[in-house]
């Protein structure tokens, strides 16, 4: 039996921009990753990138240095969401 779960045909365009905050995420280039979070549909156009840029180094630089899963902080993950939406969950388009 053969089970390939949620399959879905990701347009070329988010492809890019997925490949391109891959790569942006590895090198901490937060400015980037931001305009590849906008191309995706994650933030809006004017976001205020002063205020989510340290918010993103925080959340997301101790993954970078490996640890896996063991070092995920939900409460530092649910600060990026009430700082860049006003909400306190994170919204899923």
């Amino acid at each position: 039996m053969l089970d390939f779960g949620l399959v879905a045909e990701i347009p070329p365009h988010d492809r890019e921009a997925m490949v391109s905050a891959c790569i942006h995420l590895s090198n901490k280039d937060w400015n980037a990753l931001i305009d590849d979070f906008i191309a995706l549909g994650f933030l809006p156009v004017d976001v205020d990138r002063g205020v989510v840029m340290p918010v993103m180094d925080r959340v997301l630089s101790p993954y970078l240095k490996g640890g896996g899963a063991a070092a995920y902080n939900f409460q530092v993950c649910l600060s990026l969401c009430v700082c860049v939406c006003g909400c306190g969950a994170v919204v899923f388009a």
